[in-house]
């Protein structure tokens, strides 16, 4: 996906007969609910491999009727050539949070901090010139967040709850 595509759409229509090769159907505990455990349901995520773009159906509600499927999953940049950071570098706390979250990171070196809602919408973006850093997420919304920490050679994502 390019910046700036339609990340999700949100359909409804007649339940798939089997028109989609690569259509999944998760029944019970495995329809995916694309709402935050913070506020009481289940967030599951189910990998997709693949770099091209495709249809990947996903239903919520299934009658004779009437299915609800996005089509358009949430791609994430892949970046190439960059190592991925080791966790023991960063420190983040407390997680869960509710106004205040401080990254601790290993030593003084320029660091990119970037927040993206479990939508993958950027809600935030800090430099962190030093080894600590302090952020108010008191105004975000209640949910999973996902913290990227960069620093131009490695990356490191970490999951974070706001409550």
């Amino acid at each position: 996906h390019e910046y700036g595509d339609p990340v999700v759409n949100y359909y409804y229509g007649p339940p798939f007969q089997g028109q989609y090769p690569n259509f999944n159907s998760y029944w019970g505990t495995h329809y995916i609910d694309m709402q935050m455990q913070s506020v009481g349901t289940v967030h599951k995520t189910f990998p997709i491999n693949g770099s091209q773009h495709a249809l990947y159906p996903y239903r919520a509600l299934v009658t004779a009727e009437v299915s609800y499927f996005l089509d358009s999953i949430i791609c994430s940049s892949v970046m190439t050539g960059v190592d991925e950071m080791s966790s023991g570098e960063v420190s983040i706390y407390p997680n869960p949070c509710s106004d205040l979250m401080t990254v601790a990171l290993a030593d003084a070196s320029q660091r990119d901090i970037i927040l993206f809602s479990s939508l993958g919408a950027e809600v935030g973006r800090w430099a962190a010139e030093g080894d600590m850093i302090s952020i108010a997420v008191g105004s975000l919304p209640r949910g999973i967040y996902l913290l990227v920490i960069g620093d131009g050679d490695k990356a490191l994502s970490k999951k974070i709850i706001l409550q």
